[in-house]
């Protein structure tokens, strides 16, 4: 199973948490971890945007 931190982190506090830390005292409560993925490696230049407004197309009348 993938597990995100970003949404673990909407549970419980990640804040100052070693990730490597915290798989291996999941590892040790029973839920084997098998690898770590960081999935942002290599990401530059994003640009994230929000839509303002929205409004209906209008058709032309002729």
């Amino acid at each position: 199973m993938k597990v995100s931190t970003e949404w673990l982190s909407k549970y419980v506090s990640l804040e100052n948490v070693n990730i490597t830390e915290l798989a291996e005292q999941i590892t040790r409560s029973g839920i084997e971890i098998d690898s770590i993925e960081d999935r942002n490696k290599g990401v530059t230049q994003v640009v994230v945007g929000y839509v303002k407004h929205k409004e209906k197309h209008r058709m032309p009348t002729s």
